[in-house]
């Protein structure tokens, strides 16, 4: 597997979450993504985040933890493919829609889709799964 640390890419949900809770080989990847210019999160990735806060003051955490992130939009080629996708993997992988649109934001910027979840997305040819550690 080729290393992350010469890639610029999105960052997957599970990834973000691993952070917070102490470890180190996120923290690591998301330190190298910073110093490439950005940590990239689909917008799904983004609510997906928001969704799980269970307070105000996680919610505020949250906001504070992402505040340097780029979040990208969802894009018409993001939302093409997310649309295409689960006529093929929905039935045959569970092909979850929010993988299908985090899947379509990798694809329409472009960028390695990292995550530690890649049974979610490895059917998809058109992805560049790594999962970091």
């Amino acid at each position: 597997m080729e290393s992350s640390t010469g890639k610029r890419g999105l960052i997957d949900t599970d990834i973000l979450l691993d952070a917070p809770k102490g470890n180190e080989r996120s923290k690591h990847l998301l330190y190298q993504q910073q110093t490439r210019g950005a940590i990239q999160i689909s917008v799904i990735t983004a609510m997906e985040l928001i969704r799980g806060c269970r307070n105000a003051g996680e919610l505020r955490s949250l906001l504070d933890f992402m505040d340097t992130f780029s979040v990208l939009p969802i894009g018409p080629v993001a939302s093409q493919k997310a649309y295409q996708w689960p006529v093929s993997y929905s039935l045959s992988h569970g092909l979850q829609i929010p993988d299908a649109l985090i899947a379509g934001t990798a694809v329409e910027y472009g960028l390695t889709l990292f995550t530690g979840n890649t049974c979610h997305f490895r059917m998809i040819p058109e992805v560049i799964v790594e999962q970091p550690y």
